[in-house]
Parts: structure tokens; sequence; C-alpha cells
């Protein structure tokens, strides 16, 4: 085999896997099945893409991901993941696996070059911890250049230096995610991870709920924290309360909305004020503007 074929394995069923060795270490596997099922072990960093046609799906840690066409998520080490397709759907996808001496010259590189990147360890782990979330490929550079891994592999003549450049564009994708990690405060880097993730479920809450009036106890409750744990932690890792997350992404949306030509009535009504001019008054207070002002402005 050629080194192309060493890195880049088509798969279309699991029958690849009975004489594997094992070695994950710089591979980009692309699937097309049918019904699938496979159980790997002992796994190296990966990055999961949906393609086409069905949901990419997977087990790991006692929980299931499904991760849509045009997604893709990280995931971290793990003694087991179970790889699955279970409908008729044909489904196409990549799993794309990076060798631990390959993220370790990449951070050093990010060093070498003076980048304020520093990674977050779990306990005793050489690797650092990925932020393992389902994102849309075209929110980011880094989603853009594994998406572009769907192409033809021949356009890949330097098989190391793109599993380089996939690391190095990785290592600069989670320096947000590191500093705000390093920035909670808990003894053990498995609680920091656990806080952020509960932190990240607040979020998504408040922005699901964007048009609702929601209270402290809502967001807490979303998040399993207490209030006091949840602003302390909050304000820690974002650098302003929930209260302030939310109010700034409502008067965000409100401005999407204004320069739509929504009338402020309905601006107010869709965001949660008790009244337009309850809205009136905030949006002044936030950006120096009434609505319709910036309203004129803008258009």
């Amino acid at each position: 085999m050629n080194g192309q074929e060493n890195s880049w394995i088509r798969l279309t069923d699991d029958s690849f896997f009975r004489d594997f060795d094992g070695n994950f270490d710089n591979k980009i596997f692309r699937s097309s099945t049918g019904v699938f099922e496979h159980q790997t072990y002992d796994t190296r960093l990966s990055i999961k893409y949906a393609i086409s046609g069905g949901d990419e799906c997977y087990r790991f840690e006692g929980r299931d991901h499904r991760i849509p066409p045009g997604h893709f998520m990280i995931v971290n080490p793990k003694d087991t993941v179970l790889s699955r397709n279970l409908g008729s759907r044909q489904t196409e996808g990549l799993s794309i696996f990076i060798a631990e001496s390959m993220l370790r010259e990449a951070i050093q590189s990010h060093r070498l070059e003076a980048f304020q990147i520093e990674p977050f360890y779990p306990d005793d782990s050489p690797v650092p911890h990925f932020m393992e979330q389902i994102t849309p490929a075209g929110d980011s550079a880094f989603g853009r250049f594994v998406a572009g891994l769907s192409n033809s592999p021949s356009l890949h003549s330097n098989w190391e230096e793109l599993f380089f450049e996939l690391s190095y564009s990785l290592i600069q994708s989670q320096a947000g995610y590191w500093r705000r990690l390093h920035l909670i405060q808990a003894v053990k880097p498995s609680t920091r991870i656990e806080l952020y993730h509960r932190l990240e479920q607040a979020r998504a809450f408040m922005l699901d709920n964007i048009g609702r009036p929601l209270c402290l106890d809502d967001i807490s409750r979303a998040a399993c924290l207490s209030k006091y744990a949840l602003v302390r932690t909050f304000k820690a890792a974002y650098g302003m309360s929930p209260y302030r997350f939310f109010l700034n992404k409502k008067i965000e949306h409100s401005k999407q909305l204004l320069q739509t030509g929504k009338p402020i009535a309905e601006v107010a009504q869709r965001l949660g004020f008790a009244d337009h001019a309850a809205f009136g008054k905030r949006f002044v207070k936030e950006t120096g503007l009434t609505p319709s002002a910036y309203r004129d402005a803008v258009s």
C-alpha cells in the first residue's frame, strides 16, 4: 500500500476491520454505508463529519450522538466508540484520527510562534481535552477545513503536511475553550470540564428561549447548578453574568429584526419585553439610540 492508501481508507461495511492492525494514527476513513454497526476500541482523538444522507450516529460514555449532514464533532480519546447506521438510508461521512505526536508538534509550533494558546489537560492525559460539541462545519475555519477533506484524496499529495495543518487548525479552534477552562475555579480538571458543559447548557437554554423573560431560577435549573454557582462560574468563564449575556443576545437579535424593517412593537413582543416602551427604554440604555433612530441609521 502506498502512503495515500495508508492514510485514506474507504468503508462500505465492517469487513476492513477484520484484518486491521488497530493503528488509527493519522488516518481518514470515508464511509458510505447502509445498515452498519461497529465498535472501535482504544481510539485516538478523532473528528467525525457527516457528508450526506442520514445522520452519523455514535455512542460513547453512555450517550448517543447524532451528527447531521454538514456538521462535525470532535471526539476525545475513548476506550470504546460504537459507530452505527440502523436506518435504511445511505449515509456518507468521515472519521479522521490524529496521532498524539502530530498534536504535540502542532502545539509546539503555536508556542514557537508566540500564540497565547495554553492547552488544557485532563488528569494524567498526554493529550489536551477538546470540546465535544456537534457544530455546523461552515461556522469556523477548522470546520471548513474538515469539510474540504471529503473531496478526492488525490488532491492531497503530502499526507504528513495535511495532518499537521489539520492539527494546527484544530489547536487554534480550541483556544477560547481552553482559556475558559483555565478560568473556571475548581481543583480537578474533570470538574472544570463538567462545569463548562453545564455553562454551555445554560447558554443554549438562553439562546433557545430568547423570546421569553427568563429569570435566574430558570437558567440555573437548566444548568443543574445553584444560582450562586452559576453566576460565579459563568462570570469567570465569559467575563459577564448570565443576565448580561442574555440581555446582550436580546439586543443583538433586536438589531437584526429592526434592520429587516420589523415594527418596534413586534420586535418587543418577539423578544419577551413587557411592551414596546420597556423595549425602547432598554435599547436606548444599551445602544444610545432609540429603536427607530437605529433602524433609520442602518436602512
